[in-house]
């Protein structure tokens, strides 16, 4: 169970690190607020992802 838990962390964390990463190219090319929300939740998300990852792993 716990493999599961940390293999679902660390796919939710890739995903989310994407998702910043495209949160920082739509703030340069698109809207540069939203791309920034974006952006900053995308990386809220990865930062707890790992730090799960990091006490439970």
């Amino acid at each position: 169970m716990k493999s599961i838990f940390l293999w679902i962390t660390w796919i939710t964390g890739i995903i989310s690190g994407l998702i910043m990463i495209g949160g920082r190219i739509y703030a340069t090319y698109g809207d540069w607020t939203s791309g920034m929300e974006i952006s900053l939740i995308g990386g809220i998300v990865t930062v707890t992802c790992y730090l799960v990852f990091d006490i439970f792993g």
